[in-house]
């Protein structure tokens, strides 16, 4: 399953307030890899935009 938009805008507040990927993934149900992808497929130099 797709990660849906308002579970991007979470990862984007989780991630700025200082979450790991594995804290993320717990929080939103997801595998440590789905987040680790979306955050790299939607970073720019180390920040991650929705």
């Amino acid at each position: 399953m797709q990660i849906q938009a308002n579970e991007r805008d979470k990862i984007a507040l989780l991630k700025a307030k200082g979450n790991s990927i594995n804290q993320i993934a717990r929080l939103l149900a997801r595998s440590k890899s789905t987040i680790s992808e979306e955050i790299k497929r939607n970073s720019f130099k180390g920040n991650y935009f929705v």
